[in-house]
């Protein structure tokens, strides 16, 4: 059983259980009207049972049948549907005497498809230079308090979500030049910060800890160009979840042949 355990924590997609959270309320809050009653219970138990392994859930059909009360068939057409929204990814895994079992599925980070569909230099235009000191000296002179009463503004800074908040915004453990690469099609530092954290659970899956930020941009790009040209089918993150999965894994293979040849040349 640690066997499978540890085959199955090589899938996990987030980092904590409450980025778990965040990704199933916002694809809900997106996508609820699509889908139908049992897809969304089937999504939510799905939630539940990923908890151990963040986003990794492993259990039969038979047993999601039962816990819903529906047929398996049923079950199958659920998880066709869910990951037809790129919900969820189906892996399948077999036994050590090679027969197949139960496969494992994968709850993918969800990023809104938010690309802004104007010319990505329009962004850029839109920017206009401001004086730091002027507005950090509005700021403080704008405290929003006053004679004890919290005033107007103040209470509509405290109703601003984080998706409201531009990239400006943006956690400062997502790469700069990452942000400046995102930011003509997501403007809202939420999108950005969970776009980030598709990549890392891209390198999570493959094995590895370090990112490259350039192979991060270029694979943002890619799925940027298929998403225009009309090839993105599923959500706009699970897109840009497979193609950095498939560049790190290239990435890989192309450095260990290169340290294959440098071994050789070292014999030789």
């Amino acid at each position: 059983m640690q066997v499978e355990f540890n085959r199955l924590r090589a899938f996990q997609s987030f980092d904590t259980i409450d980025d778990l959270n965040r990704s199933i309320r916002a694809f809900l809050y997106r996508n609820k009207h699509a889908l139908s009653e049992n897809a969304i219970r089937l999504y939510r138990l799905l939630a539940q049972h990923s908890v151990k392994i963040p986003g990794v859930s492993f259990a039969s059909t038979a047993y999601w049948a039962d816990k819903l009360s529906v047929s398996r068939r049923t079950v199958f057409r659920l998880l066709k549907r869910l990951e037809a929204l790129g919900a969820i990814e189906r892996r399948a895994l077999h036994r050590e005497d090679g027969g197949r079992a139960q496969s494992a599925i994968i709850i993918l980070p969800y990023v809104s498809q938010g690309v802004v569909i104007e010319d990505a230099s329009q962004g850029a235009a839109d920017e206009k230079p401001h004086d730091e000191k002027a507005e950090a000296a509005s700021d403080r002179a704008d405290t929003g308090i006053s004679n004890g009463v919290i005033s107007d503004r103040e209470k509509e800074r405290n109703n601003v979500s984080a998706d409201d908040l531009d990239y400006t915004y943006t956690p400062g453990n997502v790469p700069r030049q990452f942000v400046n690469a995102v930011k003509p099609f997501f403007r809202s530092a939420n999108e950005i910060y969970r776009l980030w954290g598709t990549i890392r659970a891209a390198a999570k899956r493959i094995g590895t800890v370090t990112i490259p930020v350039d192979l991060a941009i270029d694979a943002f790009k890619q799925t940027v160009f298929a998403y225009k040209a009309g090839r993105v089918r599923k959500d706009f993150g699970a897109y840009l979840y497979g193609t950095t999965t498939q560049m790190i894994a290239a990435e890989i293979r192309r450095q260990a042949a290169a340290n294959r040849r440098t071994l050789f040349d070292y014999a030789v």
